[in-house]
């Protein structure tokens, strides 16, 4: 059980993802994940596609390089709620 008293609850970090979801979501809209995806859609496909749609939302929000982007996504980053 967790508690509810002030002081026993600490927050180790919190990531905003509001503007992670407006880019994923323009680009769901405007179907460009599909686009991407439209030639083949095996598993292998699937996951292509989802770091290429992974990349291009951080290049439009941190306009980091490629490197960066892998950099930032570790373990620890990787199940964050725009991810899903």
């Amino acid at each position: 059980m967790i508690g509810t008293g002030p002081g026993e609850l600490e927050i180790e970090r919190a990531l905003p993802h509001g503007h992670v979801a407006a880019v994923l979501g323009m680009i769901r809209k405007i179907a460009l994940d599909r686009l991407i995806l439209s030639t083949a859609k095996d598993a292998a496909s699937r996951r292509q596609c989802d770091l290429v749609v992974a990349m291009m939302v951080d290049r439009l929000i941190g306009a980091r390089s490629k490197l960066g982007f892998v950099r930032a996504v570790d373990g620890e980053t990787a199940a964050c709620a725009w991810a899903a």
